[in-house]
């Protein structure tokens, strides 16, 4: 068991058998170590023999790590998840600021129902759960896959992000969702630092976008689109870059450069280049409002 006090970080590895005078002193000397000095005389007297105070943290719910997945367990309390390594604990609030913080199984309970099924079952659930905005329960199938079934899948793991993402998206908070699916899209791209999609998801996140909408086609026309504006052929990257946006309407980068496309195919004079490569960023704003990168290329493509 844990005991979690706003004090600073102490770890004991005590016994109830290891009496000490000196480390009593110790407890009582510092006046908010007195709940650990109670839970330890108890734990002493009235627990198993076996059981020891392992560590003493600082912890609070809402600041739970990023690798750590809460959620509710109807008793007051929280699940805590961690996402790596798929241990979890009960945290049980005190009433005082702190808490206790349970070990408990190091594999998520819920992977006992997924044992034995096909990955196609699991990949067409996870789909099912997610299209129904059961996002939580759609990124715990998803993860599973993607890290137990076939951590080669990257199909899976890309639809553990977006789900991860859409969770706290979906519950208002978009920078804990951004936040959250990057330490996810960075965890998942450093056990994979070849694929493609990993690192661009890496750095959708980083830059703010919208990842709720992001596939492997879009990713493919997108990338189609760059190959054909780089050789000079615009008329063929605003086609690609055009069905890319249909279907991911939050890839910024993918705006601005179909504006460009189309604004190179114009012959006539640069003002009327400018509008039209402004008028397909405004567009993009649309669905992305927020996005510095559009905005900043809108600003500066009207100085030019």
């Amino acid at each position: 068991m844990v005991w979690l006090t706003k004090s600073k970080f102490l770890s004991l590895s005590l016994t109830p058998n290891e009496h000490s005078s000196s480390i009593g002193l110790g407890l009582l000397r510092n006046f908010s170590m007195i709940p650990i000095l109670i839970l330890f005389t108890a734990m002493t007297y009235f627990g198993n023999p076996t059981s020891s105070i392992k560590d003493i943290i600082t912890f609070s719910p809402k600041d739970a790590s990023a690798d750590v997945i809460k959620r509710p367990d109807g008793m007051g309390g929280y699940l805590l998840i961690n996402t790596e390594t798929g241990e979890q604990s009960v945290y049980r609030p005190d009433g005082m600021g702190g808490g206790i913080l349970i070990p408990g199984s190091p594999k998520y309970d819920s992977n006992k129902e997924y044992h034995g099924r096909t990955f196609e079952s699991l990949m067409t659930e996870g789909h099912e759960a997610y299209q129904n905005r059961a996002f939580a329960r759609a990124e715990d199938v998803f993860r599973y896959v993607a890290q137990d079934l076939r951590p080669g899948n990257v199909d899976a793991k890309i639809w553990t992000i977006k789900s991860r993402y859409m969770e706290h998206k979906s519950e208002g908070d978009l920078a804990k969702a951004q936040e959250l699916a990057l330490v996810t899209a960075k965890r998942y791209s450093k056990v994979m630092p070849g694929n493609r999609y990993l690192k661009q998801l890496v750095y959708r996140l980083g830059t703010g976008c919208d990842i709720s909408k992001f596939t492997k086609k879009a990713w493919e026309l997108d990338r189609k689109a760059w190959v054909a504006y780089n050789n000079g052929d615009n008329k063929l990257a605003a086609n690609f870059y055009k069905q890319s946006l249909e279907i991911d309407p939050h890839n910024t980068d993918a705006w601005e450069f179909y504006g460009s496309a189309k604004a190179r195919q114009h012959e006539g004079p640069l003002k009327e280049k400018k509008d039209i490569k402004i008028s397909i960023m405004q567009r993009g704003l649309v669905y992305n409002p927020t996005s510095v990168i559009l905005i900043q290329s809108i600003s500066e493509t009207r100085k030019l």
